[in-house]
């Protein structure tokens, strides 16, 4: 089975397991690329919405996988029961909030999971939560799909997980610690992204937003330069 790159980032996190949970499953195409990889037993696959998971189970019925992927209707973690016996929790391909909010209404059952998290944007939120809430940051990966970058985090609860410095929190200390081959490029797509929104914003006639603004943004530009440095 064929699988974006930004997914396969995501299943090649995800590594081997008993039983996963995808969490906002769409289309369901990660946990059968590790049930035919041979990588995961079970899965169960859910999501908010009706519409997904009748395309989720299209693609389980179409693979074969009926006896092997439960489909569960319902909002974040609810669907996952205490005696499902889950071990890997995917959750890609939302915003870093909804990620967050989620992550927020973790279960004593769950809490000893590993969680691979694939945030669309706010990464930086994401990795401050996990920091605040002692879940060490094991692994991260970058995937490139054309222009666009995408980050995923591996994490685990431990009680005494290290602190994330600023650098750490917005560009990862795992990507920093093996600089990512694609790190550098993020990076400068960033500092660029940065100078673009610098310019924009002198345009703004409310002198304290825009000093507010201009604050944040140069904030970022020396760290971004900070790290570009050191690669």
């Amino acid at each position: 089975m064929k699988i974006t790159s930004r997914l396969k980032a995501v299943a090649n996190l995800v590594g081997e397991c008993k039983i996963l949970a995808d969490i906002g499953t769409d289309h369901c195409y990660i946990p059968i690329y590790l049930l035919k990889k041979g990588k995961t037993n079970n899965a169960i696959a859910s999501d908010i919405n009706e519409g997904p998971l009748q395309a989720a189970e299209e693609t389980v019925k179409k693979n074969n996988l009926n006896e092997k992927v439960s489909i569960r209707l319902g909002n974040g973690l609810a669907p996952l029961k205490e005696n499902d016996f889950i071990d890997v929790i995917v959750i890609a391909g939302m915003g870093g909030e909804t990620i967050v909010n989620i992550l927020e209404n973790i279960p004593c059952h769950l809490t000893k999971c590993r969680y691979i998290l694939q945030p669309m944007t706010d990464i930086s939120l994401v990795r401050k939560w996990l920091d605040e809430k002692s879940y060490k940051i094991t692994n991260e990966e970058i995937a490139k799909e054309v222009n666009r970058y995408y980050t995923v985090i591996e994490a685990q609860h431990q009680s005494n997980a290290p602190k994330l410095s600023e650098i750490e929190t917005q560009f990862g200390p795992v990507l920093l610690k093996k600089k990512h081959p694609l790190l550098k490029e993020y990076i400068v797509k960033r500092r660029n992204k940065n100078i673009e929104v610098f310019s924009q914003i002198q345009k703004i006639e409310c002198e304290t937003l825009k000093r507010d603004k201009n604050r944040t943004l140069r904030r970022e530009k020396d760290l971004l330069e900070e790290v570009l440095r050191w690669l």
